[in-house]
């Protein structure tokens, strides 16, 4: 048995969503089981909030935060969102993806949408966040990425790194943390199976990513909220959900 990478860990449950939406107890019950500690909602299946709380409880199983989108700022969904995270007592929300942009000026846009939203969220003392995927790596104002951009035009807005993304989109996570570990409080742990066609594997089965140099950096400026995320696989979802954690917990 190698000693841990990590002991402390949380799934994004959108990384077993078929499991979860057939049996959303059993398989908050199973990735407590495999050794997880927390859990990131993507919906709540045949749950209502507080069912979905309780749940979590009975497993001892942490919310770390709950993904959503532009859809949840409409004034309707935005009640619906509020009364969520009340009812889960998850106080970080991340606004999950941006399509890709191939001019500055539609990012201008978002950069006023992301204010506005840190603003509604902040009237009830939630956080907004922003998950990136490779694209927003890209380089788009002269020497800044879009996330730059983003972070620059909106300080309200904390960062949750995907790492996977970040690497394939041709930075470096290690030393993205480094130069932002200020705005950063979620990583989302991600592994790719090589830099040619996306394919999104479990971490030990994969190389764009290198996970131990990762966690040292975050641990150094005490980011502590660690999250896999494995978007699909070619296994079982719980499957590849047990991959990753005997993984980290070195077993």
């Amino acid at each position: 048995m190698a000693n841990p990478i990590l002991d402390k860990f949380a799934i994004q449950l959108f990384s077993v969503r078929d499991s979860f939406n057939k049996d959303p107890r059993d398989t908050l019950k199973k990735v407590k089981e495999l050794g997880y500690s927390g859990v990131e909602i993507a919906g709540f299946a045949s749950l209502t909030p507080e069912e979905f709380k309780a749940a979590c409880d009975e497993e001892g199983l942490e919310i770390y935060s709950i993904h959503g989108g532009k859809e949840n700022f409409t004034e309707e969904a935005f009640g619906h969102l509020i009364n969520e995270m009340k009812a889960t007592g998850c106080t970080r929300f991340v606004y999950a993806w941006l399509p890709h942009f191939d001019s500055i000026e539609p990012v201008k846009q978002v950069c006023e949408d992301f204010k506005k939203y840190a603003a509604m969220l902040k009237e009830y003392g939630f956080e907004f966040f922003f998950h990136n995927h490779g694209n927003d790596l890209f380089i788009i104002d002269g020497e800044k990425s879009v996330i730059e951009y983003i972070m620059e035009q909106v300080p309200e807005m904390y960062i949750e790194l995907d790492t996977g993304w970040c690497n394939y989109g041709g930075n470096e996570s290690c030393s993205f943390i480094e130069k932002y570990h200020d705005r950063i409080k979620l990583i989302h742990l991600k592994q790719l199976d090589g830099y040619g066609d996306i394919k999104i594997t479990e971490l030990p089965n994969g190389n764009v990513i290198d996970v131990p140099p990762i966690v040292e950096v975050c641990k150094k400026h005490g980011i502590d909220q660690f999250i896999v995320e494995q978007d699909n696989t070619d296994k079982h979802d719980l499957e590849s959900a047990k991959i990753n954690a005997d993984y980290l917990l070195g077993r």
